[in-house]
């Protein structure tokens, strides 16, 4: 509910003695949340009507009530005390008594629905004068306003006008009209500033409820590649939020990955590798995997194709948003692979190029590893399980890579057709991976031997009892939750207890 609150009820000097009748303003008894920054608390500036400020620029604000004139002794901002030759004036804008020297300039305000010049005090001119100049139809004014609130988001003092006095609302408003205008230069700087506030948690959430996260994704999605600039402070901001999981869903529904997926090929290297990274973000979440295997061809097309690239870090990022689709539906894994053949296969060639990128060969190898439980494919990743066995015989040291080639080989394993193949690897799986300090890498080889027995028991056998056979009961044994599970299942068909005959 809203009281209406005439100005009669103020005996400040500046309005006993004005003529003009001033509009009424308006206290706010909803109990609108309040925010903090660096220990103020304040109320957030509340839009009138269609609050969605990027469509909606010229938008109004309901105005904050007066300070009665019996509680100002003292100016609040130069302390000088109330007298005689120390006179109380109202500040337009925040509602506050001041003294006549730090409120001696009239600013108009159309975000208050008042037009005419009215007093403002220092405190809150730059941001109000900011969000005014905002309003103007020549554009070296509006770029002025947006060069002004972005100096002023760097200076933590002046966040919590920044969001008081519509700031931030402002900041929505310019981005949707510069985009509508393609005034580069504006957005530049709005989004810049957007970015800034943003890294602020404590105003994340009534940032997201006041739509920033649809107005960055547009900002993504209609934005030309060759503008890095905000092309970068968009997915930084952008990213911020995507890392929360109260605002995952907002980023998901807003086209947050229709906006992503393009900039992962942007010619800008630095922007494709920010678009890549976030987009591992989003990949995180199984819900997010049908829109990049079943939305538009060329998506999971372009993914791989980063993999083969010259740049390490785009490889192992793009390798481990393909990681997160592969630990999905087996459809998933067959898309991936369907993909890869289109491209050339750069999995493959990843896979077999030697490298000293640890990171790129690990990812690569896990990869391949989570490709293998694919039952109908396996025939189409047989080169790329020999690439694993061939990395096995060459007795690989590093922990990572080794890991992920084991368990690879363990997953084919698990398929009779691979067992020939695998078998030739036995040698080396029982005299480096049996024995490995490393438990994952020794469990992983002793599940392949068992697909082995289970396959291929006499030539698994002969090929144990040349080399292998003891560490392989010994690291059996040394499973505890491995012999916990053989004698629960033994004991299912052949219980401890039994009647008589």
């Amino acid at each position: 509910m809203h009281i209406e609150m005439a100005r009669p009820l103020c005996t400040c000097c500046c309005c006993a003695s004005s003529t003009r009748v001033l509009p009424l303003l308006l206290i706010d008894t909803r109990g609108e949340a309040r925010l903090s920054l660096d220990g103020t608390s304040f109320n957030p500036a509340v839009i009138e009507g269609n609050a969605d400020v990027f469509n909606n620029p010229h938008f109004i604000m309901e105005k904050r009530g007066w300070q009665p004139d019996q509680e100002a002794v003292t100016c609040p901002l130069c302390k000088c005390k109330f007298g005689g030759l120390k006179r109380r004036h109202h500040c337009r804008q925040c509602g506050l008594v001041v003294c006549n020297k730090c409120c001696n300039e009239k600013v108009p305000l159309p975000q208050l629905g008042i037009e005419e010049p009215e007093r403002v005090c220092e405190a809150c001119r730059p941001v109000t004068s900011a969000v005014t100049k905002s309003r103007s139809h020549i554009p070296a004014v509006q770029q002025a306003a947006a060069s002004e609130l972005s100096l002023l988001c760097k200076n933590d003092r002046n966040m919590n006008l920044i969001f008081q006095y519509g700031g931030f609302h402002t900041l929505l408003g310019l981005a949707g009209g510069s985009l509508r205008q393609a005034n580069e230069d504006i957005l530049a700087a709005v989004v810049n500033a957007l970015h800034t506030l943003s890294t602020n948690e404590p105003v994340q959430s009534y940032m997201a409820q006041s739509r920033i996260i649809p107005a960055l994704c547009q900002v993504l999605e209609k934005t030309q590649p060759n503008k890095g600039k905000i092309l970068m402070d968009g997915l930084s901001a952008l990213t911020i939020y995507c890392k929360s999981q109260a605002f995952l869903n907002t980023v998901l529904d807003s086209g947050g990955l229709s906006a992503i997926l393009p900039l992962c090929r942007c010619p800008d290297g630095t922007v494709a590798l920010m678009a890549v990274s976030l987009l591992s973000v989003l990949l995180e979440n199984p819900a997010t995997h049908a829109a990049l295997v079943d939305g538009r061809g060329e998506a999971l097309r372009n993914l791989l194709s980063l993999v083969n690239v010259d740049n390490a870090q785009m490889q192992a990022v793009a390798l481990k948003c393909l990681n997160y689709v592969s630990m999905g539906k087996d459809w998933n894994k067959h898309r991936i692979i369907q993909e890869d053949f289109s491209c050339g296969r750069p999995l493959l060639a990843v896979v077999r190029t030697e490298t000293i990128n640890m990171q790129v060969w690990a990812n690569a190898a896990c990869l391949v590893a989570n490709l293998a439980t694919s039952q109908e494919d396996q025939t189409s990743l047989a080169e790329n399980r020999d690439a694993l066995l061939d990395i096995v015989k060459s007795d690989v040291t590093n922990f990572d890579l080794l890991r992920n080639v084991i368990r690879g080989i363990a997953n084919f394993a698990k398929f009779q057709q691979n067992s020939a193949k695998i078998l030739s690897a036995l040698p080396h799986m029982s005299r480096h991976c049996m024995t490995h300090e490393d438990v994952a890498v020794r469990l992983s080889a002793l599940r392949a031997v068992l697909h082995l027995l289970q396959h291929e028991t006499e030539a698994t056998l002969t090929q144990l009892l040349i080399e292998g056979a003891s560490d392989m009961l010994r690291t059996l044994t040394g499973a505890g939750d491995v012999m916990n599970a053989m004698f629960a299942a033994i004991s299912q068909t052949h219980p401890d207890l039994s009647r008589p005959l």
